[in-house]
């Protein structure tokens, strides 16, 4: 089933018994028009995942993950043609299963919402951590800087600079050091506003769930009407 909450976001259920966790897989697509772009949400990924307002440290989060019998949750970035995903997902077992049928789904989604609307950020100004911004950003840097330590990753990102003529598409998902290394406080908030605001947003829920109960939760979540690019997802060349 697939329903849209507000235009640009749709919700899209998949009911399965055959296993006794959910999974929610909430995707925010742009297409992509530089390589700044991708290196900043990339390094947005990283820095939602690990604070917000209510859980200011990494600590937090995985204390509050295990208030939720051991709840599975994660950020990435994926590529798809012309278009960047940034994915946010969680995992968790059914309230049927618990002690007293308590109700994890609404504390699942109370937490989604203060991860993606209610990111870290501090002084008057209300920019994000600098701290925390700086810490992922070296952690960023450290790890695209060791990808030419493993050997098949790097060869693919060779034969990627080799083959594809479009700047862009020769860069990967997680973007380039060089442009991280750019990067500024100022940078990531453009690019979460452009995120939370405009990009078409995918969710995806698998699970034994109810229905009404599913699109009652999610449609609580502040997402606005975007407007939708038509820029195709696929990205074509002379084949070579």
């Amino acid at each position: 089933m697939r329903i849209e909450l507000v235009k640009g976001v749709n919700l899209n259920i998949i009911p399965s018994k055959q296993f006794k966790t959910t999974r929610i897989f909430i995707s925010f697509i742009k297409n992509i028009e530089s390589k700044k772009e991708l290196a900043e949400r990339a390094l947005l990924a990283n820095y939602l995942e690990m604070c917000s307002q209510n859980y200011p440290t990494q600590i937090d989060i995985a204390r509050k993950l295990s208030q939720m019998y051991g709840a599975s949750f994660g950020s990435s970035v994926d590529r798809r043609g012309n278009y960047q995903l940034i994915n946010f997902s969680i995992d968790y077992i059914e309230g049927k299963y618990l002690v007293g049928n308590e109700d994890l789904f609404s504390e699942v989604i109370e937490f989604l919402k203060e991860i993606i609307f209610n990111p870290l950020k501090v002084g008057e100004n209300k920019n994000f951590d600098e701290e925390t911004f700086t810490r992922q950003k070296n952690n960023t840097i450290t790890y695209l800087k060791s990808i030419k330590e493993d050997k098949q990753a790097y060869a693919t990102a060779k034969l990627r600079k080799l083959y594809f003529d479009n700047e862009i598409q020769q860069v990967p998902s997680f973007g380039e050091s060089e442009d991280v290394e750019k990067l500024t406080i100022s940078d990531l908030m453009d690019a979460y506003q452009k995120m939370l605001n405009t990009d078409r947003v995918e969710i995806m829920i698998s699970g034994d769930v109810n229905t009404d109960e599913v699109v009652n939760k999610f449609s609580v979540l502040p997402f606005k009407a975007r407007n939708i690019s038509r820029v195709s997802m696929s990205y074509t060349q002379e084949i070579k």
